[in-house]
C-alpha cells in the first residue's frame, strides 16, 4: 500500500540512496518477511540441529551468510503464510516449533540478530541490555557470554556445564512490568544461562548506580561499569513495514520527533553506566536521521568526544551495509522543512556544525559514515540502524544552568548518579521546564489514583543468600559433594526485606557476579528475576525438592548419593506415556533391584539417571517423587513435550506457533 508522505521523506528529502535504488527497497518492503532462525551453540543439540538444517533441499533453506558461527543461523525460502501451508514445509515446521520449545533455537528477524555480535562479547564481561523486551538479542548476549564459560566434559574445573563461579554478568532492563515478565519468559528456555542473568525493571534514562564489589572492577571504586551495553531503543518502527505493513497507512515524521529525545537520554545514561574501554552499541529499527544519525551526533557531542564512533565492520565480514549520513534534512511536525532550529525544531534534530546549532571539537571531528545502515537488499530483511561506540575517557555532562539548551536537557544525567530524577518526565518529546512539572505532577497524581505506586514508592523484593535451614536440609538430605551453597539465593516476598520461609518457595543459583550485585543493590535495583531455580516446596512439611530444570547441575555432585537412580529409558517413557505425567507403584515395578531400592528410602525428591541412547552423550537427568507407595515425574506440564523430545520418546504433535521477535 503506498504512503506518500513516507516516500517522499525518505526519497525525495533525505536521500536515504538514489531514487532507482529506493524504488527497489520499496519493492521490497512491500513482500512477506521471509522466517530467520539462529542456533543456540551452546546446547548440546546444536550440531544435531544444525545437519538437521545442513540436510534440507536448498529451495527452502539457505545459511545466513554473514552469521559469524557457519552454519548456526538459517533463513526459510518462504513467507509466514506459505511456511505454514506448503506441505514439503510441515516437516520442517514441526522441527522449528519443537527446538524453539527447547531452546536449541531461536526465531528472530535477522538484521535484529547484528547488534549482541557487535558488542564483542569477552568472557568476564559485565554486559547491560538498557531496553531488552522482547528478549531475543538478550538471549544471544547470554549465549555469546556462555559461550565462554563452558565446561569440558572432562573437567573437574567446575560440576556444572558452564562455569558459574567465574566473572561476568548479563542484566537486561525493561520499563513496563509486564513486558519485563514476559521478557523472563522468552529467556527462560536458556535456561542454564540463567545464572549468569538479572532481569530488572526500570526507565532506562534514569537506571541506577549498581554497586559491586572492588574485586569486580580493578579499583577502590565500587559503582560497576559495564563493560558491553546495548541500546536497542524505541523508535519509530518504520524498518520493520515488511512485518507491520500498517505503518504505511499511519508514518508520519512526528513520531519521530517526539521520541528523539528519549533515545538521547537513553544512550546518554548508557555512556555514564560504561567504564573506560567499554562499548556501547546504539541501535533502532528506524530508517529516520533524527533517530539516528542525529543522536549519534547528540552522544559524541554532549560526552565532549568520551564516546568515539568507532567502525566494527570487521567483526562482520560478510555483512553487506550502507554507511551512515553526514547530511540529512529536518521537518516540523507537517513534514514541512526548517532550516535551522526554533521553537519548532529544536538543534538536536539537526546535522552537526548546521548554522545556529550546536558544534564542538568532538563533532567537527566525527564521521557518521561508520555507522551502519541495512535496507531490505543488504540482507533480506527489513531496515536497521547500528552504531558502535567505544568509551576513550569519563565525561560528566554540564550542568543545566551551563547548559545553552537548559530547559530541553531533560533530568540531568549527573544527577542520575547521586540517585535522582528517577520517575520523572515520562513524556517523550522535547519539553519546556514548566510542561515538564506539570507533566511530573499529573504522572505521579494518576499513579496514585490507579492504586499503583511511584518507582519512589516501590519497595523491591530482596534476594538473600539462602540460609542454614535450607542448605542444611538438602545438603544432608540429598547428600551431595561440592555444591557451591553460597551461590543459592531466595527471594523475600514483594514489598518485604526479611525471609519468610513459610513463604519462599523457591532457592536459586546465581552465578559470582549476580550475587554480588544482589547482595550490594538491595534498596536500588528492581530485580523482577534472578537465577535458575534449584530447589522449590509447596510447603515446609514436605521439605525442599529439586527442581527438574536444574537435574543436570546434580550430575556429578550427586554421584555418591543414595537418591541417585540409574533407569532405562523405557521406564521414564511409562511414566510419560499419553499426554499426561503418570506416576507408578512400586508394586507394579518389575526391576526387583530398583523396586528395593525405592522401598527402602524416605519419601522425597530422586534424581533419575536415564540411559538413553538418543540423548547426548548416552544419558540425560530428570527429578521425580518418590511418594509414600508410587514413583511420579516431577516436571511441569509445558516442560513434558521438551522432555519427550530429548529422550527421543514419541511425543504429540505441537500446537503453538514460535512467534519470531526482534
Amino acid at each position: 500500500m503506498p504512503c506518500p508522505a513516507l516516500e517522499r521523506y525518505y526519497r525525495d528529502l533525505q536521500l536515504l540512496c538514489t531514487p532507482a535504488e529506493w524504488d527497489a527497497e520499496l519493492s521490497l518492503f512491500r513482500k512477506p518477511l521471509p522466517t530467520t532462525v539462529w542456533i543456540n551453540d551452546t546446547d548440546p543439540l546444536a550440531g544435531e540441529v544444525r545437519r538437521y538444517f545442513e540436510s534440507m533441499d536448498c529451495s527452502l533453506v539457505e545459511p545466513i551468510t554473514w552469521y559469524p558461527l557457519p552454519g548456526m543461523a538459517w533463513r526459510i525460502l518462504a513467507d509466514k503464510t506459505e511456511f505454514r501451508k506448503r506441505p514439503e514445509m510441515q516437516a520442517l515446521r514441526r522441527f522449528m516449533i519443537e527446538q524453539t520449545a527447547l531452546g536449541t533455537i531461536s526465531r528472530q528477524e535477522e538484521v535484529s540478530m547484528l547488534p549482541p555480535f557487535l558488542l564483542d562479547i569477552q568472557p568476564t564481561d559485565k554486559c547491560l541490555d538498557m531496553c531488552a523486551s522482547p528478549g531475543s538479542k538478550t538471549a544471544q548476549i547470554l549465549v555469546a557470554l556462555g559461550r565462554h564459560k563452558v565446561v569440558p566434559v572432562d573437567s573437574d574445573a567446575s560440576p556444572f556445564t558452564f562455569d558459574y563461579e567465574s566473572e561476568g554478568l548479563v542484566m537486561a532492563n525493561e520499563i513496563d512490568t509486564k513486558r519485563a515478565n514476559m521478557l523472563v519468559h522468552q529467556v527462560k528456555r536458556l535456561r542454564l544461562l540463567f545464572p549468569f542473568a538479572l532481569f530488572t525493571n526500570h526507565d532506562a534514562r534514569y537506571f541506577p548506580n549498581v554497586k559491586c564489589a572492588a574485586s569486580l572492577v580493578g579499583n577502590a571504586d565500587e559503582d560497576l561499569r559495564f563493560d558491553k551495553i546495548l541500546c536497542d531503543v524505541v523508535c519509530s518502527g518504520d524498518g520493520t513495514i515488511r512485518k507491520a505493513p500498517h505503518i504505511f497507512k499511519i508514518w508520519s515524521p512526528r513520531e519521530a520527533i517526539n521520541l528523539q529525545k528519549t533515545q538521547i537520554q537513553i544512550a546518554l545514561r548508557a555512556c555514564h553506566l560504561s567504564r573506560v574501554g567499554g562499548r556501547v552499541v546504539y541501535s533502532t529499527c528506524s530508517m529516520n536521521p533524527i533517530e539516528n544519525e542525529a543522536v549519534v551526533a547528540q552522544i559524541v557531542h554532549r560526552t565532549r568526544g568520551a564516546m568515539k564512533l568507532v567502525d566494527a565492520r570487521s567483526l562482520l565480514p560478510g555483512l553487506q551495509c550502507a554507511p551512515g549520513l553526514q547530511r540529512w534534512v529536518v521537518t516540523n511536525f507537517k513534514g514541512e522543512l526548517v532550516v535551522a532550529p526554533s521553537d519548532e525544531a529544536h538543534e538536536a534534530l539537526f546535522p552537526p556544525n548546521t548554522p545556529g546549532a550546536y558544534a564542538s571539537a568532538a563533532v567537527n571531528e566525527l564521521d557518521l559514515r561508520l555507522c551502519m545502515r541495512l535496507y531490505p537488499s543488504h540482507c533480506g530483511g527489513g531496515a536497521f540502524f547500528i552504531a558502535v561506540l567505544d568509551k576513550v575517557k569519563e565525561f560528566r555532562l554540564q550542568k543545566r544552568e551551563e547548559s545553552a539548551a537548559a530547559e530541553l536537557d531533560g533530568p540531568n544525567i549527573n544527577d542520575c548518579e547521586k540517585g535522582e530524577g528517577s520517575g520523572s518526565d515520562n513524556s517523550s518529546k522535547w519539553t519546556t521546564a514548566g510542561e515538564r512539572k506539570r507533566t511530573e505532577v499529573g504522572a505521579v497524581k494518576l499513579v496514585e489514583e490507579e492504586g499503583g505506586v511511584t518507582p519512589e514508592k516501590r519497595v523491591p523484593p530482596t534476594y538473600v543468600t539462602a540460609p542454614a535451614a535450607i542448605t542444611d536440609v538438602v545438603r544432608n538430605f540429598y547428600q551431595v559433594k561440592d555444591f557451591p551453597f553460597q551461590q543459592l539465593v531466595v527471594r523475600t516476598a514483594t514489598g518485604q526485606r526479611e525471609l519468610n520461609l513459610s513463604v519462599s518457595s523457591t532457592c536459586s543459583i546465581v552465578s559470582s557476579s549476580a550475587l554480588d550485585v544482589l547482595q550490594r543493590n538491595t534498596d536500588s535495583l528492581l530485580v523482577v528475576s534472578a537465577g535458575l531455580r534449584v530447589f522449590a516446596h509447596e510447603n515446609l512439611d514436605k521439605g525442599w525438592r529439586i527442581a527438574n530444570e536444574s537435574s543436570i547441575l546434580f550430575a556429578k555432585v550427586m554421584r555418591q548419593s543414595p537418591r541417585l537412580l540409574r533407569v532405562p529409558v523405557s521406564f521414564v517413557e511409562r511414566l510419560l506415556s499419553g499426554g499426561k505425567l503418570k506416576d507408578v507403584l512400586f508394586t507394579d515395578i518389575d526391576d526387583d533391584a530398583l523396586r528395593t531400592r525405592l522401598e527402602s528410602m524416605d519419601v522425597g525428591t530422586v534424581l533419575l539417571e536415564i540411559d538413553c541412547p538418543a540423548a547426548v552423550g548416552g544419558v540425560f537427568y530428570s527429578v521425580a517423587l518418590r511418594a509414600r507407595t508410587r514413583l511420579q515425574m516431577l516436571v511441569d506440564h509445558e516442560d513434558v513435550a521438551g522432555l519427550k523430545l530429548r529422550l527421543g520418546v514419541a511425543a504429540e504433535p505441537p500446537v503453538k506457533e514460535p512467534v519470531a521477535v526482534m
